[in-house]
């Protein structure tokens, strides 16, 4: 069974949302002991380390002067993407903000008509409303304030589905080690002046939970790259939508947090609406 391509894709992804929920809990975890800052810079440090190694012919890294926006687009959507979910989930449920990032597949066919001028149908609109009144239901705006970290985590869902669209339009001409490459080195290189800036001391166990968090971000990633080559986006990708399950799996363990009634519709109509979104542009590709 697992030499079956598709149970190795569904695995790989199945282990790309454990790993990437438990580096998230990791960043809540040490909320008191690094800043936001410090950790996703020393997140990109290690994942920079350990994929330096894997290009070591300077041709490799030759990026064509067509592809050179799209590779910083790449590299800074990525980075907004991280820097806002961890900043996230420091002000609101783990679950919550989870939700929030994988909101990313209805916003891709919005991205991808806006950049690069693909098609996009009906359908793609009916799913995008969907998916904004399951977030609008999270939000709860006509109740409380809005809360930063609901639109810090809204940030991150839309800056995930740039990243996705811009990394579709490199994946044909460059490996996956060059892209990651140049995210790392840029989102590295663009984290330390603000590592600096809210630098605090750093004690004891936190920089193993720092280490822990860059090498599961990076095998996250290497697991998502890995499933999406053995099997078709339209059957592993809805199982991103397990990183939620995790997340308030962490919450409950950890932070004894369950969502409301309310809460739960609204991420209901999210996922129903990114799994039918997935399904359907995985059919219909734009």
């Amino acid at each position: 069974m697992l030499k079956n391509p598709l149970y190795m894709g569904v695995l790989f992804m199945v282990l790309t949302t454990f790993v990437a929920s438990t580096a998230a809990a990791m960043s809540k975890h040490i909320g008191q002991m690094a800043s936001v800052e410090q950790v996703v810079f020393f997140q990109y440090l290690i994942c920079f380390l350990l994929v330096a190694q894997l290009v070591r012919k300077p041709r490799q890294l030759q990026v064509g002067p067509d592809d050179i926006f799209a590779m910083l687009v790449r590299a800074l959507s990525g980075l907004v993407a991280f820097y806002s979910y961890f900043l996230a989930i420091r002000y609101i449920p783990l679950v919550e903000a989870t939700l929030l990032r994988t909101s990313s597949p209805l916003f891709i066919p919005l991205l991808g008509f806006l950049w690069l001028h693909t098609q996009i149908r009906l359908q793609h609109f009916l799913f995008l409303l969907m998916g904004l009144a399951g977030i609008v239901i999270i939000l709860n705006p006509g109740i409380s304030v809005l809360n930063a970290g609901h639109l810090l985590g809204l940030v991150s869902g839309v800056t995930v589905a740039l990243s996705v669209i811009s990394t579709r339009k490199l994946a044909n001409s460059y490996r996956p080690q060059v892209i990651l490459f140049y995210h790392y080195l840029v989102s590295t290189l663009g984290m330390l002046p603000l590592a600096l800036s809210h630098w605090q001391p750093l004690h004891g166990m936190v920089w193993f939970y720092l280490l822990y968090i860059g090498i599961a971000v990076h095998f996250s990633l290497y697991f998502y790259t890995r499933a999406l080559g053995l099997a078709c986006a339209n059957s592993v990708a809805p199982i991103i939508y397990l990183s939620v399950v995790f997340a308030g799996l962490f919450d409950a363990l950890i932070w004894q947090y369950t969502p409301s009634l309310v809460a739960l519709s609204g991420m209901s109509l999210v996922v129903l609406a990114g799994i039918l979104a997935t399904r359907f542009s995985a059919k219909n590709p734009v």
